[in-house]
């Protein structure tokens, strides 16, 4: 076994830790709660909401002409949803349908399921 030698062991025995701060404390604990706050309202925005409505009215369907994309847009019940062409052009207006439909934040209302109502 080696032993130490003396001017080398007083470094070691001498060394200690510089005292924790309060402002460190407080630095570290803010930086945390920025982080968790930013983690809360990314999930919150981007999470996918689905809704359903029952016997609802189509008041009007439209299609709205991008340069070279359009979008088919049917509003029932003062709600805008867009969905493909082949059902834009099945779905009239004044009829009431049962739909099913998703939203986030960073994106629109789409279609999920259509079908007429009884």
């Amino acid at each position: 076994m080696s032993e130490l030698k003396p001017e080398i062991s007083e470094v070691l025995i001498n060394k200690k830790k510089p005292p924790v701060t309060t402002i460190a404390v407080l630095k570290n604990v803010l930086i945390s709660i920025v982080c968790f706050g930013l983690f809360v309202l990314i999930g919150i925005w981007t999470i996918i909401h689905e809704e359903e409505l029952t016997n609802a009215e189509v008041v009007e369907k439209y299609k709205k002409v991008n340069g070279e994309n359009t979008e088919y847009i049917i509003n029932i019940e003062g709600i805008e949803i867009s969905i493909n062409s082949n059902v834009w052009q099945l779905v009239e207006v004044g009829e009431e349908y049962n739909v099913e439909y998703k939203w986030s934040h960073s994106h629109s209302k789409e279609l999920e399921h259509i079908e007429k109502a009884d």
